[in-house]
């Protein structure tokens, strides 16, 4: 998401140089049309008989002609990519000013009091215009405001030279909405009787509303006899789609922008409580893709609290840092320091990205306890062995593209470039995957990620609906902590369980119908088995098709998914330690169900300043959750099993998180039951049959602190699961939470963004 974030960026600096001073006059397909866009732009006093822009008609057709001519002889980058490329015929360019007064001086255009510069789909407004002809320079004075779409900015002073394709604007401050951006670029998909509306609220904000969250994890292990294991660091960028910035001064040239000191934020109110400073910053065009360099970024939270993410050098999804330190004694025996790179473009369609680590304390021991010896059963223990120069590099490799219209993924981990170990070090696997959207043209449906269609294809196994990786299978959980392989039970939604405490789902009735195909290929897969832990797929090869449904009307919001996955896959027996080679059939289904009981009657759906520990209105409601999977298996060797889940029980939100005290609390109770029959020959996908109730509890306790508290009870045996607990400092603009996980002893740290959308434009931070 960066990827558009930073091309936002560029693209509305770039083009207020390209649509202000570089005459972003997008194609036309006719001249006449274009004239009436014009004309439509204007307030009615162009027509004022006390306003004197006609009073010298050839000085301002002059003007005009002139302007344009060196606009398109300039040899600016800028306006080949945002300009050029987009039109087929330069003579359909368009533009016109107006003023109070207009005269010349020297060889100057003046245009004063009231200046607008219209750029068919785009206006520039200020105090005062002027364009000196012989220098080739444009500036624009006092009180400056632009607008195309839904982007905005506004600044002191502009300046920009034609001939030498450099310029600054002086203390600019605007607004990106990268969701509009494309149509707002593009004038060819208007309809030619179109009349242009500029979103021109001034300072007034309106329609605050909460959509989602970005997220950014750490994850650490406390392994036995281990103090401190970073097992799992998640940086991913974060998808904003609407960011306001400032600078003092941004430096323009024909194929970069530049700023000493930039500050950006997501949040929509002053005083913003999420902050991105960025020193030395540049952005430019590199091969029609968005480059953003930052010498030294910081991340400021409430202005109170400040930390570094380092030197920034990203193409699109390249990593937040590209140096680390972490320590995972499972896969590389300890400490290890990372090195992050920049992603490989080696053709038109295919990207890969590398990131090496070196082993600090397997090198510094000359030990290594995490591979088997040499020639033995795979079934066999660890030991301790001898460790070479090859041992202490480990690399993570991932290449992505699209053959055709499929999606390609290849991922691959080695814990040690040692040949000799290849077999033991290396994990990895291939996917191909193609979404069909089947909703009508004119249906609202609901938006699917590419986290959740991976989440809805990656079938491999049916685990037990009392997991402890389910935190709550129905409530639409954080995408980020679904195990991407074969987790039947979170075929559900493409929402996090937050966005359904914001959202007010009787104002979204929507539908979702698509189909996903998968083609994967695999080597060493662990795969989650909840409460009975985790097991390997040794080899597996297979396809899968899964049609998802989803409804929300009325409030009631349902999902339904059909899968069917046929596989083949030699991996551990679940009665020896061997490996079964066998092909699987599944046939799956998934229904879950949440039915509002009461709702409390919300007058303002939109947050405002008192909002400062929660991004959106929260829905107080009383709601009834239930859920059944069903599914059959069929192996080559005549063996099957057959299971169904229930689940079913109530969930209570109230408190609206505006006070400081107890004003927020979620209380959510699950019972579910499986049946089954059969058993299935290996030990990954087993159908559990336990009767469990789940306890999920949030309470607020001062100010923005949030405890959470989860814990599961096998009703047969009246036990305890280990419980998991996580403390939140949640803010309207962000959230940072940490939680500890009991029974594998982890803690995960994950500091949350979160987006909204908004019209209108506030005061500048």
């Amino acid at each position: 998401m960066l990827k558009l974030f930073l091309k936002n960026l560029i693209y509305l600096s770039l083009i207020n140089s390209a649509d202000i001073f570089t005459n972003n006059l997008l194609p036309i397909k006719a001249k006449s049309n274009n004239r009436e866009r014009i004309i439509n732009l204007r307030s009615k006093k162009n027509f004022d008989k006390n306003t004197s822009i006609f009073v010298n008609p050839s000085l301002k057709y002059n003007f005009l002609k002139v302007f344009k001519e060196d606009i398109l002889s300039s040899d600016n980058q800028i306006i080949n990519i945002f300009i050029a490329s987009n039109l087929e015929d330069k003579s359909d360019f368009l533009m016109d000013i107006e003023s109070d007064t207009q005269y010349q001086s020297e060889g100057v255009f003046n245009a004063e009091g009231n200046a607008i510069l219209y750029f068919s789909n785009a206006k520039l407004l200020a105090d005062k215009i002027t364009y000196d002809r012989e220098n080739k320079i444009m500036t624009a004075e006092g009180n400056i405001k632009f607008y195309k779409g839904e982007q905005y900015f506004e600044a002191s002073n502009l300046l920009y030279n034609l001939e030498t394709n450099t310029g600054y604007v002086d203390n600019i401050y605007g607004v990106l909405n990268i969701t509009t951006l494309n149509n707002d670029l593009d004038l060819k998909n208007l309809p030619d009787n179109e009349k242009i509306i500029f979103n021109d609220k001034g300072n007034n904000l309106e329609d605050l509303q909460y959509i989602n969250t970005a997220n950014i994890g750490l994850v650490n292990d406390f392994e036995e006899n281990k103090k401190f294991n970073i097992s799992d660091v998640d940086l991913k960028i974060p998808k904003i789609p609407r960011w306001r910035f400032k600078t003092k001064k941004l430096n323009l040239e024909s194929k970069k922008l530049k700023s000493d000191l930039i500050f950006f934020t997501n949040d929509p109110i002053n005083k913003p409580q999420f902050i991105l400073e960025s020193r030395k910053f540049t952005a430019q065009i590199v091969d029609d893709k968005s480059q953003l360099i930052s010498r030294n970024t910081w991340v400021i939270l409430d202005n109170k609290i400040k930390f570094p993410i380092g030197r920034r050098n990203i193409i699109d999804r390249d990593p937040l840092t590209k140096w680390g330190i972490g320590r995972d004694y499972g896969d590389k025996d300890g400490y290890y320091i990372i090195r992050g790179f920049e992603s490989i473009k080696f053709s038109e369609n295919f990207s890969l990205k590398m990131q090496p680590y070196f082993l600090i304390q397997r090198a510094n021991k000359g030990l290594t306890k995490v591979f088997r010896e040499d020639n033995s059963s795979i079934f066999s223990p660890k030991i301790e062995r001898a460790t070479y120069l090859l041992d202490y590099v480990a690399i993570d490799i991932g290449l992505s593209g699209k053959l055709d219209t499929w999606d390609l993924s290849w991922k691959a981990y080695l814990n040690s470039l040692d040949p000799n170990k290849l077999s033991q070090s290396l994990e990895t696997k291939v996917t191909l995957r193609r979404t069909f959207d089947l909703n009508p043209k004119d249906t609202e449906n609901i938006l699917v990620s590419e986290e959740d269609e991976e989440d809805l294809s990656n079938l491999r196994n049916f685990d037990d609906l009392n997991s402890n990786d389910s935190k709550d299978e129905f409530l639409f959980k954080d995408k980020e902590e679904v195990n991407s392989f074969g987790d039947f039970t979170n075929l559900n939604s493409n929402d996090s369980e937050d966005e359904f405490l914001f959202k007010d789902k009787e104002e979204v009735n929507s539908f979702g119908n698509f189909i996903d195909l998968q083609l994967y290929s695999s080597f060493r897969e662990t795969v989650s088995r909840g409460y009975e832990g985790e097991a390997e797929i040794y080899f597996g090869n297979g396809m899968s098709i899964a049609n998802r449904r989803e409804w929300n009307f009325d409030g009631i919001q349902t999902s339904l998914a059909f899968i069917y996955d046929l596989g083949q896959f030699n991996a551990k027996s679940r009665t020896a330690n061997e490996l079964r080679n066998l092909t699987r059939n599944v046939f799956a289904v998934k229904l879950n169900n949440k039915f509002p009981i009461w709702k409390k009657d919300i007058i303002n759906k939109s947050i405002n300043e008192s909002y400062k520990y929660t991004p959106g209105v929260i829905n107080e409601e009383f709601n009834w959750r239930s859920g059944i999977q069903a599914g059959t298996f069929y192996y080559s060797n005549g063996d099957n099993q057959n299971g169904i889940i229930l689940n079913t029980g109530p969930e209570l939100v109230i408190g609206s998180l505006k006070k400081d005290f107890f004003d927020y609390t979620k209380i959510g109770l699950m019972a579910s039951k499986g049946f089954k029959n059969g058993h299935s020959p290996y030990a990954f996908d087993g159908i559990g049959s336990s009767a469990r109730l789940q306890l999920d509890f949030e309470q607020q306790i001062i100010g923005p602190l949030i405890f959470s508290y989860e814990n599961s009870m096998d009703l047969s045996s009246g036990e305890f699961s280990k419980p998991n607990y996580s403390l939140d400092l949640k803010r309207r603009a962000y959230s940072v939470g940490a939680y500890y996980n009991v029974s594998k002893k982890s803690v995960g740290i994950k500091l949350n963004i979160f987006n909204f959308n908004y019209s209108g434009v506030n005061k500048s931070f």
